[in-house]
């Protein structure tokens, strides 16, 4: 009796739970629209676009008129035709817009079946489907039993269809990206088409199935996400266009969405969507023309490296999250200021976020100061699922900037580039080369498909270490697999992080990149990069093959051409100027590669970008030429006189101002008779540095940094990684 009953009550709490877990679906309000917007949020979109979004309304104006124009159902579809013109039908009463917004209804909906049957794609995101949801769900008293029924059924038919494994994947269409990615392909749908035709008698089980299936797909694409961000902040990927451009519209969506049909705010759920902006600060440069530029790292386009945020997403954080995350709402103020475009539009729907926010509210919250970075916060950051170690002097224009890459855990869109560097100081004086030419389309021969695959992500286009092993085969970049050797990585990911340390005097990175590398040619390559504040680096790499004969090869790229004499580089850039010198091998071989028809050249062969992509990019940026363009067009190579399996790299670097640093100040190298060596800087502010290291082992050394007789700090360097968890680093 007792087992009988307690089987009864363990009965009766599952389905209790499960009864609770599905309780959201008794909340979905039973009339249209419900996708989006409501009849209440209605007033609002009216409301803003007569007050604080009359400038954005302008610009929906024009796309809305743009849309009257075109006859191509394949445009406007693709385009999201729908919303933009139901918005200027919303705000001004206007039916013209509403007529042309149920003809890209009807005629979409039909379009979805035809492109399906001749194998071709509707687009590379999901919203256009979506936008086709909406316009059923914002059109519904406008149509009738009959033309609800068959709109629904083929937008349903549709989406079954393109998430059936069964057939087969059309090119053009997304069916990746889950959970790792963007999620914006055709697996998404079922969230959205479930809430638009829930409960209207077409296929109501289906509609709560997929529903079910589309929150079970968000939430794994959460889970990964707060992963990838951690405590530190960014999201899956090491590409800002990616991070803060299509990826969030996921959550934006699924809070837009949940609060117009079921009304409650789950934002709160998606609080590492505010933490983003911490990565975006660090990964800010500020230049002296008050611009914000980027690193560059992954698949970033190498044109001029400016770089400007979503103000949507910007908005959004700070409306969402001014009471939850404080600190990161203000962030977003901070950032939104220094943007120069202060738009809110975007590709396909994006325009439309604006209009559900209140903007009175919000300003109100606004009024709080700005949270700006300054000299509080820390001079490094450890963002740890990304593999990337911002470090900087400060967050001036006359600051030092460096990134450093290793520890990649799997965030998209990274190259093979573990152990990089890339340093700016008034200018980009070591950095990423190459760019995401796609002007090839998807053809493998092309030009600009080769540029990619051969060069632009493969190690050698990046500050690192190369051992060239006769014949070595290596791993596709977007599907196109090398045929040509550079000598670097086979792996994205795999590097282990031996320490990390950030203080008031320098930051230290010890990072272990054998893994990464074929264990057919490498037994060792580990780098130790120090920086010491403000303007000088260590990098002290120790190189071990399985062969002697296999030759090893240091890297440092510049985007001018540089001089080479005394072991020391010189390189500018804009108002900066970098000196790179050799201390050892102390009999190295170095050579300068580069200028016109050498800019990419990997394996005896150059691959150069397209002349397409180059009068593209002048067209957008107005680059005089293709050497203005930030892809880089010079390097040094660095190898050792005499093939043998061990090898030991150590360089000492400066920058500084070209009209000030006319020379490097003194950098030498000494041999310790306790087999270890020892590294004495002149900072050139009156300040001494030396830096020891053991020959033989990668783990122990200590540093020392005087000011005359005074020690300013002398300790070991750090065998472990220092945590980091506030937004200031400390």
């Amino acid at each position: 009796m007792r087992k009988t009953l307690s089987l009864l009550s363990l009965i009766c709490c599952i389905l209790v739970q499960v009864s609770a877990a599905d309780d959201w679906l008794k909340k979905i309000r039973s009339d249209h629209p419900r996708l989006f917007i409501n009849k209440e949020i209605l007033p609002l979109i009216k409301q803003n676009a007569k007050g604080p979004l009359v400038d954005h309304y302008a610009e929906t104006k024009k796309s809305a008129d743009q849309f009257l124009k075109h006859s191509s159902i394949q445009f406007c579809v693709y385009e999201c035709a729908i919303p933009t013109l139901m918005i200027r039908y919303y705000v001004d009463g206007d039916e013209k817009y509403k007529v042309k917004a149920l003809w890209v209804l009807r005629e979409g909906s039909k379009h979805l079946e035809k492109q399906f049957q001749a194998k071709k794609a509707i687009s590379w995101f999901s919203f256009a489907r979506i936008s086709l949801m909406m316009g059923y769900d914002w059109l519904y008293d406008d149509l009738s039993e009959e033309e609800r029924k068959s709109i629904g059924t083929a937008i349903i038919d549709n989406v079954k269809k393109m998430n059936d494994p069964k057939n087969k994947k059309i090119s053009g269409e997304n069916y990746y990206g889950f959970p790792g990615g963007g999620f914006y392909g055709v697996r998404n749908l079922k969230w959205y088409a479930g809430l638009t035709f829930h409960g209207d008698g077409i296929d109501d089980k289906l509609c709560v199935q997929w529903m079910k299936e589309g929150l079970a797909d968000f939430k794994a694409v959460e889970e990964f996400r707060k992963k990838s961000g951690g405590d530190d902040g960014g999201m899956s990927a090491v590409v800002l266009g990616y991070v803060f451009g299509a990826y969030p519209r996921c959550e934006w969506n699924l809070i837009h969405t949940w609060r117009s049909a079921i009304g409650e705010n789950i934002a709160g759920r998606y609080s590492y969507i505010a933490n983003i902006t911490n990565w975006i600060v660090w990964r800010t440069i500020l230049g002296k023309d008050k611009q914000m530029y980027g690193y560059g790292p992954g698949d970033t386009h190498h044109t001029t490296n400016k770089t400007g945020y979503s103000n949507n997403h910007l908005a959004q954080i700070q409306y969402f999250y001014g009471e939850s995350n404080p600190e990161q709402s203000k962030l977003a103020a901070y950032i939104r200021t220094l943007n120069k475009d202060t738009k809110l539009g975007g590709f396909f729907f994006e325009n439309l976020y604006a209009y559900l926010l209140d903007w009175d509210k919000m300003a109100e919250s606004s009024k709080a100061k700005p949270f700006a970075p300054d000299e509080s916060w820390a001079h490094a950051r450890h963002f740890e699922f990304l593999g990337q170690f911002f470090m900087r002097s400060g967050f001036g224009a006359d600051d030092t900037y460096c990134l450093f890459t290793a520890g990649h855990q799997g965030a998209g869109h990274g190259h093979f580039d573990e152990l990089n560097f890339i340093i700016y100081k008034k200018g980009f004086l070591a950095l990423d080369t190459g760019t995401r030419d796609q002007t090839g389309g998807r053809k493998r021969e092309a030009a600009s498909t080769q540029h990619n695959t051969e060069y632009y992500n493969r190690t050698v286009a990046h500050n690192c270490l190369l051992i060239k092993m006769p014949g070595e085969k290596f791993p596709h970049h977007w599907g196109n697999v090398p045929k040509h050797n550079d000598g670097g990585q086979n792996k994205e990911k795999g590097s282990i992080i031996r320490a990390f340390s950030t203080n008031d005097h320098y930051t230290y990175v010890n990072a272990d990149a054998t893994p990464v590398y074929s264990n057919k040619k490498a037994t060792l390559v580990n780098r130790q990069f120090c920086y010491i504040y403000p303007n000088h680096f260590i990098i002290v790499d120790r190189v071990g093959s399985t062969n002697a004969d296999y030759q090893k090869t240091w890297l440092i790229h510049t985007q001018n051409e540089p001089s080479l004499e005394n072991n020391t580089m010189r390189a500018e850039h804009q108002d900066g100027v970098m000196y790179c010198k050799t201390l050892w091998p102390q009999n190295a071989k170095q050579a300068l590669i580069g200028g016109p028809g050498k800019t990419a050249w990997v394996d005896g062969k150059n691959f150069p970008i397209t002349k397409k992509y180059i009068d593209g990019a002048k067209k957008k940026h107005k680059g005089p030429d293709a050497f203005e363009l930030l892809t880089g067009n010079w390097r040094l190579e660095v190898s050792p006189a005499q093939a043998q399996k061990n090898d030991l790299f150590i360089h000492a670097i400066e920058v500084g101002d070209k009209g000030e640093l006319k020379e490097m100040h003194d950098a030498n190298v000494e041999m310790q008779s306790d087999k270890s060596i020892s590294i004495q800087l002149d900072l050139g502010d009156g300040r001494q540095a030396s830096v020891r290291f053991d020959m033989d082992n990668p783990i122990h050394g200590n540093i020392a940094i005087m000011k005359g007789n005074k020690k300013l700090i002398v300790e070991k360097l750090a065998t472990n990684v220092q945590p980091q968890s506030t937004v200031t680093g400390k």
